[in-house]
């Protein structure tokens, strides 16, 4: 890290020249990293991958760099980083306590530092918050403003004492009031789903006064997930607001896309959201014929066409594991590298095909815990675990490690997860596929608990 230090002032020392000129400086040091590499993304763009030397050590010089926030993951985790040209930052993590270590010098540290310790504040006030929820809305207002007022008084302490742009005073002051603000739309959904609760009727223009400052329209923040969440439980207590005794979901949601088309016109923010909605929908409701006038509402709608064009293929998808149709036509290969057509390894059993990654230590023991119970209660049931990882002798080496994970299951690894998950619509590890013994499908959007209840029927 000294060695780092001494470079970066070299750096200082020499980056006299013009401000078109300067070259951005991003690296650090990670002790104990558990990735061999560094992720710089814009939004959802890979910037680059930068590579962890022995030492811990890593750096980056970016030639050609927008000023925004920007995000760096090492996995598993992942943090904001502010950036902007003739940047010189350094960081340091302990990955055992990823946010609470992290420090960043250099160039253009104060305005990180601050950042991240507004994460770490807001992670500390949530305690205060959840107890506010109880309150009538001017006291829980009254408390999330004095909250951001004493964010944005250290914002100002900070500014007077230290040289930080206009550009970056905004999207730090952004990043205090989306933050603090989404609890204000979180109030008014948490109340109206308890109806008994009387705290609404108490409402007043005043207490939405705070939505005046919220632009839903900021295209620097579109990758900013406070954004982005606050925009989204914008949308949903608007909504209410205006059909309050709608009841139905379909409506809920075709609703949720007319308000985000009419108030947000910024594409990259109304794709996002419309994205958004349609997966939140689509996964939750997996009967397509109801879906159809969402979908035509959808594909009616100004957003680009890859983003249409994915939920074609989503919906499609969803149509595909509909009960009574077969399994789509994957490849798995087994433990002797030998591929398989993925219903084809079906015996003439009802069986559940579950899935498994040997990074999530806690998942697969859990998940295989379960199967082995539920194996022995259900001995004329097949069980098909499905490993999602690409290398090939870790998979190996976890269930030689634990020989009871190959009881009772035939283990397959996906050739090519990617398109498995498509196709598969595997948002998640806790799915389950349930077949009968004709190889279609019962339920393709099943759980551990759901299948449970299946095979006791």
């Amino acid at each position: 890290m000294k060695r780092l230090l001494l470079f970066f002032c070299g750096l200082l020392a020499v980056g006299c020249g013009s401000e078109s000129k300067k070259s951005t400086y991003f690296g650090g040091k990670i002790l104990k990293p558990t990735d061999s590499r560094v992720l710089l993304y814009e939004d959802n763009t890979l910037i680059d991958s930068i590579p962890i030397q022995s030492d811990g050590t890593f750096l980056k010089q970016i030639d050609s760099l927008s000023s925004g926030l920007y995000n760096f993951i090492h996995k598993p985790e992942f943090q904001y980083v502010l950036l902007e040209k003739g940047d010189s930052l350094l960081v340091r993590i302990n990955t055992i306590d990823f946010d609470e270590s992290l420090v960043y010098s250099g160039r253009g540290a104060v305005k990180n530092n601050f950042l991240i310790n507004l994460f770490l504040q807001i992670e500390a006030d949530n305690a205060s918050i959840q107890r506010y929820y109880q309150q009538a809305p001017s006291k829980f207002k009254n408390h999330i403003e004095s909250l951001v007022e004493f964010q944005l008084n250290q914002l100002r302490e900070l500014v007077q004492s230290n040289n930080i742009s206009d550009f970056s005073q905004s999207i730090l002051k952004a990043a205090v009031y989306y933050n603090y603000y989404t609890n204000m739309e979180q109030y008014l959904q948490l109340h109206r789903d308890h109806p008994d609760c009387k705290h609404l009727n108490a409402l007043n223009d005043a207490f939405y006064s705070y939505r005046s400052q919220m632009d839903l329209n900021d295209e620097i923040l579109s990758g900013f997930r406070p954004y982005l969440r606050y925009i989204l439980r914008r949308i949903n207590n608007e909504v209410i607001s205006e059909h309050p005794n709608s009841t139905s979901v379909a409506l809920f949601q075709q609703n949720r896309l007319l308000f985000m088309n009419q108030s947000i016109k910024a594409s990259v923010i109304k794709n996002k959201i419309a994205r958004y909605i349609a997966y939140d929908y689509l996964l939750n409701h997996h009967t397509i014929s109801s879906n159809d006038a969402f979908l035509e509402l959808f594909y009616s709608l100004s957003v680009g066409d890859d983003i249409k064009d994915e939920i074609k293929r989503l919906a499609s998808n969803i149509m595909g594991l509909q009960p009574n149709k077969p399994l789509p036509n994957l490849l798995v290969s087994d433990i002797h590298g030998n591929q398989h057509i993925l219903s084809k390894v079906q015996n003439r059993f009802p069986t559940v095909y579950f899935f498994w990654s040997y990074e999530q230590n806690a998942h697969q023991l859990a998940t295989f815990s379960r199967i082995r119970n539920l194996s022995k209660k259900h001995p004329a049931v097949s069980f098909v675990g499905i490993n999602i990882n690409k290398e090939e002798r870790p998979w190996k080496q976890a269930l030689q490690s634990t020989p009871k994970f190959r009881n009772n299951v035939r283990n397959f690894q996906a050739v090519d997860f990617e398109i498995l998950s498509k196709k598969l619509v595997l948002s998640n590890l806790n799915k389950v596929v349930f077949t009968n013994s004709n190889r279609q499908i019962i339920d393709g959007f099943s759980n551990i608990v759901e299948v449970t209840n299946h095979l006791e029927k």
